[in-house]
């Protein structure tokens, strides 16, 4: 089974540190992740989450665990439904009170987070969300921050 590869960057008007604090918190992933429509912890492994994904009024239910964090610089998430799909992010600070989040979003083509017959289809649908996200991770932090 192949494996589709999108990435994506947005620039924040915060310090990495405030960035990078919020989007490790899991919880807050429905506020800022275009099509989550819930995020539910695993009690016993922290770094363990379930997302509900909304796609064109399709729910997909995906696992998650943290494989890999390093304050401040990057977080790396891989699905434990699907071994094919993750998602990596790193932070880079730009200055005092900016930064700039880069996003690789990687998952299966037959099945799983963002099946679509057609591969292409399932392309579009993928960097629109991670475009919306990156919208949405903006003004969640701006909202944080006034």
């Amino acid at each position: 089974m192949g494996t589709d590869v999108i990435t994506g960057s947005t620039t924040l008007s915060a310090p990495v540190g405030v960035v990078f604090d919020y989007v490790f918190d899991y919880g807050n992933i429905p506020q800022w992740v275009a099509g989550v429509s819930g995020c539910y912890r695993n009690e016993d492994a922290p770094y363990d989450f379930t997302l509900e994904i909304s796609v064109h009024s399709i729910t997909h239910r995906a696992a998650f665990t943290t494989r890999s964090w390093v304050l401040n610089d990057s977080i790396s998430l891989v699905s434990t439904d699907h071994h094919e799909a993750g998602v990596d992010m790193e932070f880079m600070r730009i200055g005092p009170n900016s930064c700039a989040v880069a996003v690789t979003l990687r998952y299966p083509v037959a099945n799983g987070l963002i099946f679509r017959p057609v591969n292409l289809a399932g392309r579009a649908v993928a960097q629109r969300i991670l475009d919306r996200s990156a919208r949405k991770l903006e003004a969640s932090i701006a909202r944080r921050s006034s």
